[in-house]
């Protein structure tokens, strides 16, 4: 049987808590009493006190622990009291699972993140970036971590881009925010420890000019007009309505496109709010040849007809279907690193420079920055129309071809 000492009682004078107490298994030898703690340095039997104990269990509300000297037994329960009286005992601190090890609250919150709304991709780059950080932390309990084991862990992160250790501090922050709101009760004393400082240098994406542009949308245009119009369509618009970003555009459904005002219906772009391009009247004409079925509104405006090998009828676009003869057409013109998004929303939004300023321009495109753009502004539709015209060409125009912009220039 356990034995204990003094449980809740107070030390005269008020000093630390005396909760808890010092247990062991055994008996004497010679009588076979309870040994108890003489509260010094030994527990031991009443009648003979030479008889001690060589085991200990320290209990403490639902935290106990053994040990095999009275020293470490006394050191552990003197912390727990210490814990108590200063407000920031927790005992799932102790516990065998370990609820607030970062590796097992990393988990659960990435199981919350998938039940949400997160897209699939977003949620795949959030969990490589808590599995990248739970190699290093391990299952270190939460409240532990501080500025300088996550400077440490961004240190260690030498396969990767600054970019990208920004993404990951980015995940991070939300993590650690999530823990905070969460147990904001039971872990009072918790708090978001610091982040260091990381600003990546972007990289670069070349840009073509307004004539090579226009070279390449023909000669995508030559390779699939008869196979497949709506490839050389949805990359013509994409270095038109620059304010539609690929995976956008290729999401557009028929009931999407609102020919009736002549916009473009956008509910669920990456802003997370509701967006509405104007179209050119020529596009409304295009868009009107083939949206001819109302039964089909549903269905993604860019899906393959019939007689494509490989593809069903009426199978979306797949990722990477624009980029294959955006890529072909450059190489049938000697064109070479310049990716799909470089060479149409980007090309055509550095040839607009010299026409509109850039706040016109990053306005009408939907852009924001860090710096510059707290949130997405709209615009006149007539004035975002004249913006499109000359993006489609009314006039050419000349920029130096070697120009180049941030990667991540409009996709902040």
């Amino acid at each position: 049987m356990l034995t204990t000492i003094q449980k809740n009682s107070i030390r005269p004078g008020g000093g630390l808590c005396m909760k808890g107490g010092i247990y062991s298994r055994e008996r004497c030898p010679l009588c076979g009493g309870k040994l108890h703690d003489n509260l010094k340095d030994a527990v031991c039997c009443q009648v003979h006190p030479e008889q001690r104990a060589s085991r200990f269990e320290v209990r403490f509300k639902a935290v106990s622990g053994r040990f095999r000297s009275y020293e470490a037994a006394i050191r552990f329960l003197t912390g727990l009291r210490f814990k108590h009286d200063e407000g920031s005992f927790d005992p799932r601190e102790y516990r065998k699972d370990n609820p607030l090890g970062f590796e097992n609250l990393s988990l659960k919150w990435l199981r919350i993140r998938r039940a949400s709304s997160l897209k699939p991709r977003s949620y795949n780059a959030v969990s490589n970036h808590l599995h990248r950080a739970s190699k290093f932390f391990g299952n270190q309990n939460i409240k532990e971590i501080n500025y300088g084991d996550i400077e440490d862990f961004f240190l260690r992160q030498t396969d990767i881009t600054d970019k990208t250790k920004a993404n990951i501090k980015s995940s991070l922050h939300d993590f650690f925010s999530w823990v905070k709101k969460r147990e904001d009760k039971g872990m009072p004393a918790f708090e978001i420890p610091e982040f260091p400082t990381i600003k990546p240098e972007l990289g670069y994406r070349n840009l073509l000019s307004k004539e090579d542009q226009f070279a390449v949308l023909d000669e995508v245009k030559r390779l699939i007009w008869r196979k497949n119009p709506k490839v050389w369509i949805a990359i013509n618009w994409l270095s038109t309505y620059f304010s539609i970003r690929p995976g956008e555009m290729l999401k557009i459904k028929e009931g999407e496109i609102n020919l009736s005002i002549g916009h473009f219906i956008i509910p669920h772009p990456k802003e997370k709010r509701y967006k509405s391009v104007p179209m050119l009247d020529e596009d409304i004409e295009l868009a009107r040849e083939f949206i001819t079925d109302p039964g089909k509104r549903l269905l993604p405006f860019f899906r393959h007809p019939a007689g494509i090998s490989g593809v069903a009828l009426d199978e979306p676009f797949g990722n990477r279907l624009l980029w294959k003869y955006w890529k072909a057409a450059c190489h049938n013109l000697k064109i070479y690193d310049v990716d799909l998004y470089g060479g149409t929303k980007h090309s055509s939004i550095t040839a607009l420079s010299a026409f509109f300023s850039p706040e016109e321009i990053m306005e009408s495109a939907k852009i924001s920055t860090n710096k510059a753009f707290k949130r997405y502004l709209q615009t006149d539709a007539e004035k975002v129309k004249i913006l499109y015209r000359k993006a489609r060409g009314a006039e050419v125009i000349k920029f130096e071809p070697a120009k180049k912009v941030p990667k991540d220039f409009g996709t902040s």
